[in-house]
């Protein structure tokens, strides 16, 4: 910028011999502008110089630049002049001119006209597609850009974006955000600048940029039925949008946490996928592996078992490797259903299953599974009993076919029921309880309660009165021990000496200790016995003499 001239200056806003104008300013390009002013009174003084003064409002304005016209029309009217700065004028910076007259007497100014030039040209309502982590190009004309410009997206706290401008200043690659933006979004393209002084502060929307989601390639490709697909990226939405998942042949939209299930019915374990984001269809380079679970993964319980009986199979996460693909159980030549009663078993309920060994798979549309272990089905009977008469809590011996381990129960009489376990395939040994003396229908079930025949057996028992066969002393004192001895004693609580009762202490099944009570009146007693499972108390045949 040089200095203006020391002549003297006539203000606009006097009255003068010379009258002046300044026009609107023409904006031609980023570098150029059409000034124009006009003399609208002249006087006989001779003019020695016509032109313009342009000040950059932002510097000193007593240090403007006088832009002279060569061989200036000295006639009343209107002065054009097309000005090309050697650089750009800065976008968002305010600048002003005026047209001016010099004379020998004096140097005339007319109005000034303040002005910006912004010839960043886009179409800011147009959407470029962006692909996260990628850079984009958006059109335009981007000359007057320079150091102190930058780019932002309306509404994003993602600080300022990278650009390129082309060598042509034509376009600008901008690197689309991979945080806190998602597929379909579209975002306003914010045009910055500001002066590193602080001052001219300058933004507006230059465009639109619409989010495309980029994809990462899997890790892995082996997935379980009903695991998330393994898809990961940048700019990936949380609910439905356009970005779309393809496998075998159907279309649905992504969103987080989609499973494989959700594409079915699913007859294969190995599947074709693509994704298409809304602007191209891409394969992905290898199908999706469906995991099978594995046999040793997978356990019986039991493994052996009665007919009508359940089966557990349990070992897995059903649900994650079959999903609602899983249709049978087969074991032998036999196929069954099932109830999942909980995620990681499966019960299945055996019936006109044959006796013997039998294998077990899972059966699905995507994969049949044959565990390693087998499944046997055993007979259950009773043979015979030992022996036919007993006491209470005497050994009994059930023959026949059981499973060794299995707990049975036994019901007396349909009222009384305990349990028993089988010692072997063939044999239960069973302590008889304290009941009263009596013929008893004894029923032996498993699965807790009787089905049908298959799952119960009875048979008749003769339970026999505990017995005293002798005292120790048939005359005692107060505070004396008493030894009884018999048969059934072990579940005998207390003693009534008529109608008095003793604790008693036990020994064994054979014998009873008490000690006789210091207040017992001497005479002779009936002995009875009770026992804990008894509401009555039994007569035994022994009478004792308290002396």
């Amino acid at each position: 910028m040089t200095a203006c001239s020391k002549t003297s200056v006539i203000d606009p806003n006097t009255e003068a011999a010379i009258s002046l104008s300044t026009d609107v300013v023409t904006i031609l390009a980023s570098n150029q502008i059409k000034l124009v002013g006009e003399i609208k009174k002249l006087n006989s003084e001779p003019i020695q110089e016509i032109g313009f003064v342009l000040y950059d409002l932002d510097l000193d304005p007593t240090n403007p630049k006088e832009i002279k016209i060569d061989k200036p029309s000295t006639k009343e009217g209107k002065k054009e002049y097309t000005y090309t700065a050697s650089n750009p004028f800065v976008i968002g910076k305010k600048y002003a001119y005026c047209f001016y007259v010099r004379t020998n007497k004096a140097f005339y100014k007319g109005n000034q006209v303040e002005f910006m030039v912004d010839q960043i040209k886009t179409d800011p309502e147009k959407e470029t597609k962006a692909v996260a982590g990628t850079y984009m190009s958006l059109e335009g004309d981007f000359s007057q850009l320079d150091k102190d410009s930058y780019i932002t997206l309306a509404g994003k706290e993602l600080g300022k974006l990278p650009f390129e401008v082309a060598k042509d200043k034509k376009s600008i690659k901008i690197l689309a955000p991979t945080q806190m933006v998602n597929h379909d979004d579209v975002i306003d393209i914010i045009l910055n600048r500001k002066d590193p002084n602080g001052n001219n502060y300058f933004s507006r929307t230059i465009g639109k940029m619409k989010i495309i989601a980029r994809i990462h390639p899997p890790k892995s490709y082996e997935i379980y039925y009903n695991q998330a697909l393994p898809i990961t990226g940048d700019a990936l939405p949380y609910q439905k949008s356009s970005l779309n998942i393809i496998i075998n042949g159907k279309k649905l939209p992504y969103y987080y946490g989609i499973t494989i299930g959700e594409f079915g019915p699913i007859n294969q374990s190995s599947l074709k996928w693509s994704i298409d984001d809304g602007v191209k269809l891409t394969d992905f380079p290898e199908p999706l592996q469906l995991i099978a679970p594995k046999p040793e993964d997978l356990s019986l319980g039991p493994v052996q078992i009665h007919p009508d009986q359940s089966v557990d199979i349990f070992g897995i996460e059903f649900n994650k490797y079959f999903g609602n693909t899983l249709q049978k159980v087969k074991i032998g030549s036999k196929e069954f259903g099932y109830y999942m009663s909980y995620p990681t078993y499966l019960s299945i309920s055996i019936q006109n299953l044959t006796f013997g060994k039998h294998t077990v798979s899972l059966q699905s549309s995507l994969f049949n599974v044959t565990l390693n272990q087998q499944l046997e089905l055993l007979p259950f009977n009773i043979s015979s009993i030992s022996p036919s008469e007993i006491y209470p809590n005497e050994e009994l011996q059930i023959n026949g076919n059981f499973i060794k381990g299995m707990e049975y129960s036994v019901t007396f009489n349909d009222f009384f029921q305990t349990s028993a376990i089988a010692e072997s395939n063939s044999e239960i040994i069973y302590k008889v309880p304290f009941l009263i003396g009596n013929n008893y229908e004894v029923k032996l079930m498993y699965n807790g309660k009787a089905i049908n025949d298959q799952t119960q057996k009875s048979f008749r028992l003769k339970l026999l009165n505990p017995i005293i066969t002798s005292l120790s002393a048939k005359q005692v004192n107060p505070g004396d021990v008493l030894i009884l001895k018999g048969r059934g004693l072990e579940k005998v609580d207390y003693i009534f000496f008529e109608n008095y009762a003793v604790v008693t202490e036990r020994t064994s099944n054979e014998e009873l200790k008490v000690k006789i009570p210091l207040m017992l009146l001497p005479g002779k007693y009936k002995i009875y016995l009770n026992g804990n499972n008894s509401s009555e108390s039994i007569l035994s045949n022994q009478v004792i003499e308290i002396l």
